[in-house]
Formats: structure tokens, sequence, C-alpha cells
């Protein structure tokens, strides 16, 4: 902001409507981060449907006779099955579905 000759109370207005500006961009931010959390939620529902009652970020199903586990927290997530096929089937769907920006990272250990 250019200083006028008044000092601070000439800029006052021009504050007002950047603070404005600023508030408007991180609500825009948060309500996105908040909608892709939950179509991520119900993405996983919708294929998932049994859900841990005292963990709400896990999510259990029966694959190839032995049990599949997602577990998600923030940024994190973690497919948990004994078949490596299974858990590359579903990072190839979390891909085609997120992954439009950019590939997921996958890490094996």
């Amino acid at each position: 902001m250019v200083e006028s000759s008044r000092g601070w109370r000439g800029n006052r207005r021009s504050f007002k409507e950047y603070k404005d500006f600023l508030t408007n961009i991180y609500l825009k931010s948060l309500y996105g981060m908040l909608r892709a959390v939950l179509l991520f939620w119900k993405l996983l529902l919708k294929h998932y449907r049994s859900v841990e009652p005292y963990k709400k970020c896990k999510v259990n199903k029966i694959s190839y006779r032995n049990q599949c586990t997602i577990i998600w927290h923030i940024v994190d997530c973690k497919v948990l099955h004994v078949e490596k096929i299974v858990v590359e089937e579903i990072i190839d769907n979390f891909n085609k579905k997120f992954g439009k920006e950019s590939a997921l990272a996958t890490m094996l250990g």
C-alpha cells in the first residue's frame, strides 16, 4: 500500500477491503478442503461399508478371502492387504478418481 500524507488513517478503507478479500479466499479454500474430505468419505462408504464405530477413519472389506483395511489421516492413506494386486487395484481406483492433477505417491514397506 502506498502511504498517504494523512498516514495510516487514509488507508483504512483499502485495508478493510484487503482483509475482506483475504477472508473470502480463506473461506473458499476451507470449503474446498471440507468438500474434498466429504467426497472421499462418501466414496469409501460406497465401496467399504464396514466402518469402525470407535475409529471413523478406518474401513474394512473382505477381498479374496482376506480383510482389506484402509486407514487415513489428514493427507496420509494406508491400504493394507495380504495380496499385492488388491492394493494396486485400490490405488488405481483412487488415481482415477482423485489423481487428475497429479498421481498419488505410493510407498511400499
